[in-house]
C-alpha cells in the first residue's frame, strides 16, 4: 500500500470511528431511566461519576454536558483536520437529534434544556480538544523546535529588542549606542516609539539631557522627545489634579482607599514626580461592593462605568471607570491582581497597616508601603507575561527604584511576605529581571532564600507567557470548591455583562454567546500565537 493510500485509509478509520462514536451516544442518550438504573448498578464507578457530576452547584444537567464534551472531544482528536464550525454543527446535529428521538422511546421526556446543554458540553470539548491539536500537532511542534534554534525572531521584533537594550543603556548611564548611532541604526521614529512603548519617556529625556555633554543628542531626536515628555509631565499634572478632586470625594463620603501604581510611586519613589509616565490611575478598594458605591460617588465628577457588570467574581477584580471631561481611565480594583492566579495573596488589613501616606495627593490620601509596594510591582509584571509585556522597562524600573531604597529590615519582611504568600518565586523573577536590566543591587542572602522557596512553590513565573500554563496554574492555585465555578465564569461570563459587551445592537441571548465565542477563540489563538 502505497503512502497515499495509506492516509486515505487512516483517514476512513477515523471517520469510521466518528460515526460508532455518534452511534454509541444515540444509543446512551435513548436509555429508559429503568435501563440506566440498572447500568450504574452495574458499574459503580460510572455511578459515583454520575453522582459527582449530578451533585455539582451550576444550573446546568452535567451528564450531558460530559458526555457531549467527550464525544466532541474526540471527534476533534480524530478530525483535526476539519474546520471547527462543522463540527460544532455536528455536535448540534446530534443533541437535537437524540432529544427528537425520545418521542419514540418509552419513559424518556425530550427537553430543549438537554440539547442546550448537549452544545454546551460539545462546545467545551471542541476548545480543550482544539488546545491539544495545536500544541501537540507535528506543526506546532516543528514550529517550538524553530523557535528554539534561531530565537524566531521577526525583524520588528529583533529591533524592539535592540532598541530595549539602548533604552537600558540610557538609563544606567552605559557605555555603548549613543543617540546619534541608535537614530543611524534604527531612525527617529523607531526610537520614540520605543520610548513610548515602554513607558519610560520621561526617564529617558531626562538622562539624555544630562548627558549631553558627553553624547551630544541629535536635535532631530531631543525636540521630539522633549515635546513628548511635556505631554507626559502634563498628563501626570493632570492625574494628579484627578486624584485630589477624587481622594476628597472619597472623603466626603468616608470611603477608604489606596492608590496604586504610578500616581503613588511618583510621588515618593521617583526624584521627581514628572519622571514616571502614567498612562492612567489605580485605586485599591475594599470590595466589589464599595466600588460600585465609588462610582456612584464619582458620578458628578463625570466618570462612569462603560460595563457597570462583571464576568464573574472569580475571574475579574476589577472595574473601569472613564471620565471624557478629564479623558482619563480609573481602575478600580477590590484585590491588588485583578486574574484569580494571583487574586488574595495580600489582603487589604494588611496593606491598611503598611499604608503610605501621600501629602501631595491630599491630606488623607494613601499609598501602598514600599514592601507591599514591590510585592505588587512583581505581582504586575508576572501578570502581564501573558501578553509579553512582563519586561516592560517603565515596571522594571519600579522594581530597580524600590529594591534600592530597601535596607535589611526590609528585605527581612520581603522574604517574610513572599514566602507566606507563596509569591517567592515571582518576587525573586522580577528582582532577577530588574537586576539583569539595570544592575540593581541586591542582597545576596535574601535572593538565595527566595530562590530557595522559590523552588518549593507550584508556579513557575518563567512559564506565565504560555496562555495554556497560566490557565493550568490558576486552576491548581484555586481552592478545589472554586475550580469549577472559575472554569464556567471563564467560559461563560455573566450575561449582563456579555450584553453590554456584545449586544449593543440588541442581539439576543443566542447571537451574544456566538458573538463571545467568536471573541474568545480569536483571543485564544492570538496568545497561542496560531
Amino acid at each position: 500500500m502505497g503512502p497515499e493510500q495509506s492516509a486515505r485509509s487512516r483517514v476512513s478509520h477515523r471517520h469510521a470511528a466518528v460515526a460508532l462514536l455518534a452511534a454509541f451516544t444515540v444509543l446512551v442518550m435513548l436509555l429508559s431511566s429503568g435501563q440506566m438504573a440498572g447500568l450504574r448498578v452495574a458499574l459503580p464507578p460510572l455511578s459515583q461519576a454520575m453522582s459527582w457530576l449530578e451533585g455539582l452547584p451550576v444550573p446546568l444537567d452535567m451528564d450531558h454536558v460530559a458526555f457531549f464534551a467527550g464525544f466532541a472531544l474526540a471527534m476533534r482528536l480524530l478530525l483535526p483536520q476539519l474546520p471547527w464550525q462543522r463540527l460544532l454543527l455536528v455536535v448540534a446535529a446530534l443533541a437535537v437529534a437524540t432529544e427528537l428521538l425520545q418521542f419514540a422511546s418509552d419513559g424518556r421526556t425530550p427537553r430543549w434544556q438537554d440539547a442546550r446543554d448537549d452544545l454546551i458540553g460539545g462546545g467545551i470539548g471542541l476548545l480543550v480538544g482544539a488546545l491539544l491539536s495545536s500544541l501537540f500537532s507535528p506543526r506546532r511542534l516543528r514550529h517550538r523546535a524553530r523557535a528554539a534554534s534561531i530565537g524566531a525572531m521577526t525583524p520588528d521584533a529583533n529591533q524592539a529588542a535592540a532598541l530595549h537594550a539602548v533604552l537600558v543603556g540610557w538609563l544606567v548611564g552605559r557605555e555603548g549606542c549613543t543617540p546619534g548611532q541608535a537614530i543611524a541604526s534604527h531612525g527617529v521614529d523607531a526610537v520614540l516609539a520605543a520610548c513610548e512603548r515602554e513607558g519610560v519617556v520621561s526617564l529617558v529625556h531626562a538622562r539624555l539631557s544630562a548627558t549631553e555633554a558627553l553624547h551630544p543628542v541629535p536635535p532631530d531626536l531631543l525636540q521630539p522627545l522633549a515635546a513628548r515628555a511635556r505631554l507626559c509631565a502634563a498628563r501626570s499634572l493632570r492625574c494628579m489634579s484627578e486624584a485630589r478632586k477624587i481622594q476628597q470625594a472619597l472623603d466626603a463620603a468616608g470611603i477608604p482607599a489606596i492608590w496604586l501604581k504610578g500616581i503613588a510611586l511618583g510621588q515618593w519613589l521617583y526624584p521627581s514626580m514628572h519622571l514616571r509616565d502614567i498612562a492612567d490611575i489605580d485605586l485599591f478598594l475594599t470590595n466589589h461592593g464599595t466600588t460600585l458605591r465609588v462610582a456612584e460617588v464619582l458620578a458628578p465628577l463625570g466618570y462612569s462605568l462603560p460595563n457597570p457588570h462583571i464576568a464573574g467574581d472569580l475571574v475579574v477584580h476589577e472595574l473601569l471607570a472613564w471620565s471624557e471631561r478629564a479623558r482619563l481611565e480609573l481602575d478600580l480594583h477590590w484585590d491588588l491582581s485583578n486574574g484569580a492566579l494571583f487574586a488574595n495573596r495580600l489582603h487589604g488589613n494588611e496593606l491598611w497597616a503598611d499604608a503610605f501616606a501621600l501629602p501631595a495627593v491630599a491630606p488623607g490620601a494613601r499609598g501602598l508601603g514600599p514592601v507591599h509596594a514591590l510585592l505588587h510591582a512583581c505581582m504586575h509584571r508576572a501578570a502581564n507575561a501573558v501578553v509579553g509585556q512582563q519586561d516592560r522597562l517603565r515596571w522594571l524600573y519600579d522594581i530597580h527604584l524600590l529594591a534600592a531604597i530597601f535596607g535589611p529590615a526590609e528585605w527581612e519582611r520581603v522574604v517574610a511576605v513572599a514566602a507566606r504568600t507563596a509569591l517567592a518565586d515571582v518576587v525573586h523573577a522580577g528582582l532577577s529581571a530588574a537586576q539583569i536590566a539595570f544592575a540593581t543591587p541586591l542582597p545576596a542572602e535574601a535572593m538565595a532564600i527566595l530562590a530557595a522557596r522559590a523552588r518549593t512553590e507550584t508556579l513557575a513565573t518563567n512559564r506565565l507567557g504560555s496562555w495554556t500554563y497560566t490557565h493550568l496554574a490558576t486552576l491548581r492555585v484555586l481552592p478545589p470548591k472554586q475550580r469549577l465555578p472559575w472554569l464556567r465564569q471563564l467560559l461563560f461570563p455573566d450575561l449582563a455583562h456579555l450584553r453590554v459587551r456584545y449586544g449593543a445592537d440588541g442581539a439576543g441571548r443566542i447571537r451574544i454567546l456566538a458573538r463571545r465565542l467568536g471573541d474568545g477563540i480569536a483571543r485564544w489563538r492570538g496568545y497561542a500565537g496560531l
